[in-house]
């Protein structure tokens, strides 16, 4: 496959690339509202066994 060669070739290219996409991810990820990330209440259930001797 070329796709690997030519990212090792032009890797100043491939780095500027990840970082913007992390940049624009951590942009988008911060700006996002509240209203697109619900609260969600969890239900919880708790289990107690008791082995005498165990």
């Amino acid at each position: 496959m070329k796709i690997p060669k030519i990212a090792i070739q032009n890797y100043q290219f491939t780095i500027v690339i990840f970082l913007m996409m992390t940049l624009f991810g951590l942009i988008s990820y911060f700006t996002m509202p509240k209203s697109e990330d619900p609260y969600m209440d969890y239900n919880v259930t708790s289990v107690l066994v008791i082995n005498p001797g165990a």
